[in-house]
């Protein structure tokens, strides 16, 4: 295996499948750093595909190895689309709590099903990377609704011909565009997003997560503060270990850390040694790499 691409050839390719990504949502989730990584390379330039990337694709070949990847023309759901939890994250210079409430039924709290739990570097090195968890907020948001989808165990018992539609609530608005369109380009927003799209998958469940304002997202927010007057100390659900219970999140937090961090520190070099902008004429390994023209894949490689 040749282990060096050509940028701009995996510029077309990662076309190609933002085309299929139109039609397969389980694709999208997966694009995000794909297209991270094009953008900010020299599209001349032959070059080895880091690790994170690697894997990416690794992970959408083993899904298309599963069989073809195929869209009901009229999915069938199992119940109506109803609120199955709230959720909400605090970070707090190093104190970082998460905590979610399960409400199907319009349960009250003192009936529901609820987490509070915190987060440090060992269970979540992640929310640390620059030192300030805050700055990962929408991330730790999102990963709190991946966590209720767990904890909550929500899933289709419908067969395989249906699938469970429900609702989540976050006072998160970007979060519920992020899950809406399936597509982001922030690290590790995107791999959050990537591991709630394939734990949805797996579960056969549909998640609509809705925005609320943060004064109607009040008991959500109480159990990031320690405030669990409203709730039931019985009905609390202890959030343990949850590695193996991820499919992708450890591994491609790992390496996508690597990925940003050496894009983060290209764009810094560039800026200060006054190189060219992604895209047009620069230097790979300090030789020039010139665009030439050339036939695409539409040419070469034609469908």
């Amino acid at each position: 295996e040749n282990p060096m691409v050509l940028v701009r050839n995996f510029s077309e390719i990662l076309g190609r499948l933002s085309f299929a990504g139109r039609a397969i949502d389980q694709l999208k989730p997966f694009l995000g750093p794909l297209f991270a990584w094009a953008s900010a390379v020299p599209s001349g330039a032959c070059l080895e595909l880091p690790r994170a990337i690697k894997l990416i694709l690794g992970f959408l070949a083993l899904g298309f190895g599963r069989g073809p990847l195929r869209i009901p023309s009229q999915p069938l759901f199992a119940g109506p689309a109803e609120e199955a939890f709230r959720a909400d994250a605090k970070a707090e210079g190093l104190d970082v709590v998460v905590g979610g409430w399960e409400c199907l039924g319009n349960t009250q709290c003192i009936n529901a099903r609820w987490f509070s739990c915190k987060l440090d570097k060992k269970s979540a090195p992640w929310a640390f990377r620059h030192g300030e968890p805050f700055r990962q907020i929408a991330a730790l948001e999102l990963f709190t609704t991946l966590l209720c989808v767990l904890v909550f165990d929500l899933r289709s018992d419908g067969g395989s011909d249906k699938r469970l539609r429900i609702c989540g609530a976050t006072d998160n608005f970007g979060n519920s565009a992020v899950v809406g369109k399936l597509m982001t380009t922030k690290f590790p927003l995107n791999v959050v997003l990537m591991e709630l799209s394939e734990q949805l998958r797996v579960r056969e469940v549909e998640l609509l997560l809705d925005w609320v304002p943060r004064e109607q997202n009040v008991e959500a927010d109480a159990l990031t503060n320690g405030e669990f007057m409203a709730f039931d100390p019985a009905r609390r659900i202890e959030v343990g270990p949850l590695g193996d219970k991820f499919i992708l999140l450890n591994d491609m937090m790992e390496t996508g850390a690597l990925l940003y961090d050496s894009m983060d520190a290209a764009k810094a070099a560039a800026k200060v040694e006054g190189a060219f902008a992604p895209g047009s004429q620069s230097t790979v390994a300090g030789k020039p790499a010139f665009k030439r023209k050339r036939d695409g894949l539409r040419i070469s490689d034609p469908w």
